[in-house]
């Protein structure tokens, strides 16, 4: 959110700190496509925090794909 680069280390203290503090994510406009045995659900997640002294929202679109395995749907990384 901030386009800092920062280690996992500093990440993770800043939101031991408070200087990160995720309040809440929403999604919104989910959509479905099932191609065979591949599905893609795409969305946009608004995402609330206070970040570095400043509260905002913060939205990120996101399209995660699922392979049918057996009868279940698993995350995979790309089609």
């Amino acid at each position: 959110m901030s386009g800092r680069t920062q280690s996992k280390s500093e990440y993770l203290a800043d939101i031991a700190t408070g200087s990160l503090d995720y309040i809440s994510i929403e999604i919104q406009n989910p959509t479905v496509t099932i191609d065979d045995d591949i599905a893609a659900l795409s969305c946009t997640h608004v995402l609330t925090a206070n970040a570095y002294g400043a509260r905002g929202n913060w939205p990120f679109d996101t399209t995660r794909y699922f392979k049918l395995h057996d009868g279940a749907w698993q995350l995979i990384n790309r089609p």
